[in-house]
Formats: structure tokens, C-alpha cells, sequence
């Protein structure tokens, strides 16, 4: 993700800059939270820690990367019969899901094929078919209990 960003990031008006800006900007106020501490790899994680909520920005710009240069797919196992979308899969059957296709729909994030590292700053919830599309830059899926099919299509084990 950080070589993309930063493949994206110089090819914006300004480049990395705005980036810079907002962590100087957290780190300085992190340090005058923390009198007499150097700014070390030692104390980076902390760093990290106490002031991801502040890094917008950045998280914003990273959840672009993701949801820009991912391309994963999930392969399971149908486990029985099952309808789903209007497609009937029986037992045995292999289902693949592409999750690049939500991260390139025009429904969900405007002007799809263009980098915006801002795109995710307001942290408005993201609808199509007026429903809340959940996880959407979760490019390489959220584990076990995160399976597409979980209830009702395969076995995940």
C-alpha cells in the first residue's frame, strides 16, 4: 500500500505534501503532549497509537490505495443448496467473488478510476440501492468471520 501511495500521491497536485503536512502537524502536537520526549522508533508506535484518530488525511489516502490498486477474490465452497442473486448453486459447487468490481462501481464511489486521497475525510457512509455498503475497501477480506457467503452459501472452516 505505501509504494502506491506514494506512486498516487506524486502524481496529485501538490504530490505528498498535504500528507507531510498533516503528520508534522500530529507529531508536533504529539511531542508537545509529550514534554521532553524525542520523536525515536522507540516511541513510534505510541505515536501511532495516540494519534491515528488525527492522521484523517492519511487513513483517508491509505483506504484510496486499497480501494484503487486492490484486485482479490474469494473462492468457497458451496455446502449446500442455495439461491443466491437469483442463481441456484448446489453442494460441491465453487463460488468466486471479485471484490475489485464494488471498489470500481460508479454507484458507490464517484468517478471510480480517479485517485482522490480525500476521498474517505468525511467519513460519510457509502449507499447504493439505498443500502449502507459495509466494508468496502476490505480488500483482502476480514477473516473467518467475514466471509461473503458466511450464512448462507458455504463452508468457511
Amino acid at each position: 500500500v505505501g509504494y502506491w501511495l506514494i506512486v498516487h500521491a506524486l502524481q496529485q497536485q501538490g504530490g505528498l505534501a498535504p500528507l507531510h503536512e498533516e503528520v508534522d502537524r500530529v507529531r508536533e502536537e504529539w511531542l508537545a503532549d509529550h514534554p521532553g520526549t524525542i520523536f525515536t522508533s522507540q516511541n513510534f508506535h505510541q505515536f501511532i497509537s495516540d494519534s491515528s484518530s488525527k492522521l484523517i488525511l492519511l487513513t483517508s489516502a491509505i483506504h484510496e490505495t486499497l480501494r484503487s490498486v486492490s484486485s482479490s477474490y474469494s473462492i468457497r465452497r458451496v455446502t449446500g443448496p442455495v439461491t443466491l442473486g437469483g442463481y441456484q448453486f448446489n453442494a460441491g459447487e465453487k463460488v468466486v467473488t471479485a471484490t475489485r468490481m464494488v471498489h470500481l462501481d460508479s454507484d458507490i464511489h464517484p468517478d471510480p478510476m480517479k485517485f482522490r486521497m480525500d476521498r474517505y475525510v468525511d467519513h460519510k457512509p457509502l449507499i447504493k440501492n439505498n443500502k449502507m455498503v459495509r466494508n468496502h475497501t476490505m480488500a483482502f477480506g476480514g477473516g473467518l468471520s467475514m466471509c461473503e457467503g458466511r450464512y448462507v452459501l458455504c463452508d468457511c472452516q
